[in-house]
């Protein structure tokens, strides 16, 4: 009986590792991949202002007005 039990456990155990290890696979891939994609939107960002620095600077300027309005109220 004692010896069933342990060997249950061993499986469950065996499971549970399997399944932590595959999450962890998928949570380090996803990482991975928002990594990239943010990366990716700085160096368009950063060639956006490269490209239209006057427009840029419009952008931020217009974005911190609206921004300085809501958070003053």
């Amino acid at each position: 009986m004692k010896s069933a039990a342990g060997a249950l456990a061993g499986e469950y155990r065996g499971k549970a590792e399997q399944a932590w290890g595959e999450a962890r696979g998928k949570a380090e891939q996803a990482f991975g991949d928002a990594k990239d994609r943010v990366r990716t939107f700085q160096e368009d960002a950063e060639q956006y202002v490269r490209e239209n620095p006057t427009k840029a600077v419009f952008t931020a300027l217009g974005i911190g007005f609206v921004l300085g309005l809501i958070f003053r109220r």
